[in-house]
């Protein structure tokens, strides 16, 4: 690659290890990187140092969710996506790279509501029977870099006011007190996921310090042709996302059209969901959507690809937006100030 395109990569390689896991969790740090230094073989006669718009200077972006916290997202799709089976899966993983040699998984997140407003139950406890993904693995998926969502802390989606604040926060400290073994405090959720697609949810959880909520048809800021990326100029406010179903929609057809839309200049991001992999994407659809885009975006296509977590998109986002970049060339070394 040229020049340029090199120190793209490298910008968006080092920029969003200002925002470590443990900074995620609202722990204010010094960032890890606050310069990177460049020798080139020869003395560049021009440099123009830019930040990558999608994380390792990919061309693309999509990202995949299941709701309500049905077991198939990970003794499917987990192992499915990176590799790290459970008894009686096999799957290889599906990966792309840092572009630097260093192979990256596949990454998907699940919105979980935590209680049964019927019995009474946690939703989660294993061996409930109720055929839900459970804590224990929840914490495996994201110590292996996946995401949990709040979903409100039951199947109700009432819109009183008070119910809203409670259910929202309620599942909050549900989660961090069931997964307090993964992260300091806990996880700490950050992405809300409406509950029923209630609009009315959405300003409640802004309100509750939620970064962005998830609705189908909340296309103010992602059409339903996806969202260019390096057009929306401020990442660092609550932000209401639209997302697609993905047995709606031909998730083939869409990674395609987001690598085509490349060539012209453009970043697309998609949210993809589905609630049961197995039965309503359904499973045979699901393996061959990603196993087409792994084969043709992934490390043995044009590895162009970046498929992770809405956690991680928006936040790369805001780094990217709130980090200022100063570069100097001497002799054949460039310096690059974070």
């Amino acid at each position: 690659r040229n020049q340029y395109t090199y120190l793209s990569l490298i910008v968006g390689l080092f920029i969003l290890t200002t925002l470590t896991a443990a900074q995620a969790q609202n722990k204010a740090n010094n960032p890890g990187v606050q310069y990177v230094m460049v020798n080139f073989a020869g003395t560049p006669t021009t440099l123009n140092v830019n930040k990558a718009i999608l994380r390792y200077n990919k061309d693309f972006a999509l990202s995949f969710h299941t709701d309500d916290g049905f077991a198939d997202v990970f003794t499917l799709g987990f192992a499915f996506f990176t590799g790290i089976n459970s008894a009686g899966t096999n799957y290889p993983g599906l990966f792309y790279t840092d572009g630097c040699g260093n192979d990256i998984s596949f990454k998907l997140s699940n919105s979980v509501f935590s209680y049964s407003g019927y019995n009474n139950t946690d939703m989660h406890q294993p061996g409930n029977g109720f055929g839900t993904v459970t804590w224990p693995q929840l914490s495996v998926m994201y110590e292996n870099g996946c995401s949990v969502n709040n979903h409100g802390f039951t199947s109700d989606a009432f819109t009183e006011p008070d119910y809203m604040k409670y259910s929202i926060r309620r599942n909050e400290s549900f989660i961090r007190r069931r997964l307090l073994n993964v992260t300091p405090s806990g996880v700490k959720t950050r992405i809300f996921v409406n509950p029923n697609g209630a609009t009315p949810y959405t300003n409640v959880a802004f309100a509750e310090g939620y970064r962005s909520s998830l609705r189908m048809g909340a296309s103010g800021i992602i059409p339903e042709i996806g969202l260019d990326v390096g057009t929306l100029n401020n990442w660092n406010q609550p932000l209401e996302l639209n997302r697609t179903l993905g047995e709606t929609v031909n998730v083939q057809q869409m990674a395609d059209q987001f690598a085509t839309a490349a060539t012209t200049g453009k970043h697309l991001w998609m949210p993809i969901f589905t609630h049961r992999i197995v039965e309503d994407y359904p499973q045979a659809s699901f393996l061959a959507d990603f196993n087409y885009i792994a084969t043709t975006y992934g490390k043995n296509g044009s590895d162009n690809i970046w498929m992770t977590t809405e956690e991680e998109i928006i936040d790369y986002q805001i780094v990217r937006q709130l980090t200022t970049i100063n570069y100097a060339l001497t002799g054949n070394t460039a310096i690059v100030t974070l």
